[in-house]
């Protein structure tokens, strides 16, 4: 990849620990959750409709490990 690229690139995108993936509404958010999930492994654990955050009681999540995606 070309470096000025890789620059521009957040910083949770590289590193190795596991986050969980915050859902919108949207399709672009749900094909960026798809190659998240096939790159990085990491899974979608929270749904946002941009008025509430719905995940299941069975989720004790982490909000530092949350990647919200859009």
């Amino acid at each position: 990849m070309d470096k000025n690229y890789k620059e521009l690139l957040p910083k949770w995108f590289e590193e190795q620990t596991k986050n969980e993936l915050v859902l919108s509404n949207d399709l672009d958010s749900l094909v960026s959750c798809a190659i998240i999930k096939k790159v990085k492994d990491w899974k979608v654990r929270y749904f946002y409709d941009f008025k509430n955050l719905y995940k299941s009681d069975k989720i004790e999540g982490d909000k530092d490990k949350r990647v919200w995606v859009d």
